[in-house]
């Protein structure tokens, strides 16, 4: 087996762009985290005589993530066995694993045998795709893009989700890191007539052919009014107007409402996927 590390994202596209794109929504992350030039990271492809077993990518943050692609979710034990001694080999200390659900818990199986490590959280995902957007939900409401102004706010939004969606703790410089990181990709408020936010929606990560929606999250004293829904919707339905067709969100395969609520709108499971970090 042969362990292709590519020394550019221009090389690295060159070879498996096209093979990324052809799913371009169970590739959302992979491709998203490309641009992002503020972080470093080893990007590579696991061949067996000429066979692509696995293309991947391994965040060098503080995360320190390894995502995967895998065609059809087949991999052997052996080439799993063989990612692990690579990274061990390159002495990275992983701190997530995200993967196919079954292909995770395999890699992190072999890793914990090469690394003293626990499992810190550990949770799944169902990946949900738009097929036709729900017009029974088109209804009249008002989106507004947010702005800098907004970063207070949606700072206490960021602590709210890490401890209730999440169940993980985030600092307070942490929250307006990635309250910031959110307005700049593309946060929109549902808003009254009166201007109060009654629901958000982000388009966290950029396709070439869509986006991917994240950090859904109403207020606790708006909830069971149907503002998630008609956020989602406008936010969709902007999309669909700039000629996109690629629109994902994940959905935490324990939350069955989320799940029901999205699939009222049009979404469908594609893939389910385990996120470890340790």
């Amino acid at each position: 087996m042969i362990f292709k590390e590519y020394k550019t994202e221009e090389e690295f596209l060159l070879e498996n762009e096209e093979i990324l794109l052809a799913e371009e929504d169970i590739n959302n992350i992979i491709l998203g985290i490309l641009p992002q030039v503020d972080k470093e990271k080893i990007l590579f492809r696991i061949e067996n005589d000429s066979k692509i077993e696995l293309i991947g990518v391994i965040t060098k943050t503080e995360r320190k993530g390894l995502l995967v692609y895998i065609e059809n979710n087949i991999i052997s034990i052996d080439v799993c066995e063989f990612l692990v001694d690579q990274i061990v080999l390159r002495n990275i200390d992983l701190k997530e694993i995200r993967a196919p659900k079954g292909i995770a818990e395999t890699i992190f199986d072999l890793y914990v045998k090469k690394k003293e490590v626990n499992v810190k959280t550990s949770r799944k995902n169902y990946l949900m795709r738009l097929n036709k957007l729900n017009e029974k939900y088109n209804k009249e409401g008002i989106i507004r893009k947010a702005t800098i102004d907004d970063l207070e706010y949606e700072k206490e939004i960021v602590l709210d989700i890490h401890a209730e969606t999440l169940g993980e703790d985030c600092s307070e410089e942490d929250a307006y890191k990635i309250a910031k990181i959110y307005i700049e990709k593309g946060l929109y408020f549902l808003i009254d007539e009166n201007g109060e936010i009654l629901s958000q929606a982000v388009t966290s990560r950029t396709l070439k052919n869509g986006y991917a929606i994240g950090a859904i999250y109403t207020p606790i004293n708006k909830r069971r009014k149907g503002y998630a829904r008609l956020c989602i919707y406008k936010v969709v339905e902007k999309i669909l107007s700039e000629n996109k067709d690629v629109i994902v969100l994940y959905s935490n395969t324990n939350n069955l409402k989320n799940r029901n609520l999205y699939e009222s709108l049009g979404f469908q499971i594609i893939l389910e996927e385990s996120v470890i970090k340790f």
